[in-house]
């Protein structure tokens, strides 16, 4: 699936990139780069599962909704992951902000 694809191609991509960094993805102070390369991340694997997820639901109607089938299950992880590390709007503007940042110097 496209999804898939595009999400694993751009963690393996940002992966590397942090790798790349003085100190790597774990250098301390932390690399000002690194929160932009992570909230690339979250976003891109964030949509592509929630998109995968509607599909599943999709493919398998009213079955997939039915409380405790797997699509619902994963439909509803999805949905979920959304969340507790900030909203995908929240981790876009931070992704903007930093590009904004290093225009500016």
């Amino acid at each position: 699936d496209v999804d898939v694809f595009t999400a694993r191609a751009a963690s393996l991509q940002a992966q590397a990139a942090l790798d790349a960094l003085p100190g790597g993805a774990f250098g301390i102070p932390g690399h000002p780069e690194a929160p932009r390369l992570t909230s690339l991340v979250k976003v891109v694997n964030d949509e592509a599962f929630f998109r995968v997820a509607d599909r599943a639901v999709q493919v398998h109607g009213g079955t997939g909704l039915r409380l405790g089938s797997p699509e619902e299950k994963l439909f509803r992880l999805a949905r979920n992951l959304k969340t507790p590390a900030g909203t995908v709007e929240i981790q876009r503007n931070a992704i903007a902000r930093r590009l904004l940042r290093r225009a500016a110097s």
